[in-house]
């Protein structure tokens, strides 16, 4: 106890000092100033990267977007479609033979870590055994004519293509990722195949493959996980091969 109140005593006496002594004001003052200007560059620039990062993702996600505008006869529509439809060669030139269909919206707090995954097996291309990789967006949020107080266009989408969600949700349920090795929510994908729009989880992956006797959806995922950007791009290689957690041998 004696020792706290010695202590106690002398920032007590460093404090009377400071107030009774004049031109020490002034400087602890500046002193205060110049801490807080320099503690603000490292908080902004850390703002400033960050608004960067998911600015980046948005404009990724935006420029391979497949719009709901036009209603049925939207770009999005038109993939659906083509998704179980027979591929012809001009759907096939025009999508490919394998690609990525990823439901995002605008508000996504899982979509800026899931560009990172898909940023990072793009810049590293030569490590993965993934080749001519293509990812098509629908923006669940996106605002069309169509969009209204009672539903936004992505609900009458989903209204329009029921058939296409129940039929890949019942696909998914044979899957391995979801039926042995349980990575997906019963909950989550029992939302998807019943086309709740309300409900929609984003990001939503769906890997379209029609290569080797597959057709159409094979894989699906709720968000890209991963402990980092590596792990995420990990994950969407052995989506894009069935392989790991994917796999069906």
């Amino acid at each position: 106890m004696k020792v706290l109140k010695a202590i106690g005593g002398f920032f007590a006496k460093i404090w009377n000092w400071i107030k009774n002594t004049a031109w020490v004001q002034p400087l602890l003052i500046v002193g205060i100033i110049f801490g807080v200007v320099f503690s603000i560059r490292p908080i902004v620039d850390g703002i400033q990267s960050a608004i960067n990062s998911r600015n980046e993702a948005q404009e990724y996600f935006q420029s391979n977007k497949k719009s709901l505008k036009d209603g049925s006869k939207s770009a999005a529509d038109k993939l659906v479609e083509n998704i179980y439809d027979t591929m012809t060669s001009d759907a096939e030139s025009e999508y490919g033979e394998k690609y990525f269909l990823v439901f995002v919206s605008k508000t996504c707090s899982e979509c800026e870590s899931a560009y990172k995954g898909i940023k990072f097996l793009k810049n590293n291309a030569s490590d993965y055994n993934i080749k001519n990789f293509k990812l098509y967006t629908i923006y669940i949020d996106e605002v069309t004519d169509e969009t209204t107080t009672d539903k936004p266009a992505f609900g009458k989408f989903a209204d329009r293509n029921e058939g296409f969600f129940n039929e890949v949700g019942a696909a998914i349920e044979n899957s391995i990722y979801y039926s042995v090795n349980q990575k997906i929510d019963e909950t989550s994908l029992r939302n998807f195949a019943n086309a709740d729009y309300e409900k929609f989880e984003t990001p939503t992956f769906l890997l379209i493959d029609n290569t080797e006797g597959r057709k159409g959806v094979s894989e699906l995922m709720f968000g890209l996980p991963g402990s980092g950007a590596m792990e995420r791009a990990d994950l969407l290689n052995d989506c894009w091969n069935h392989q790991g957690d994917f796999d069906y041998k």
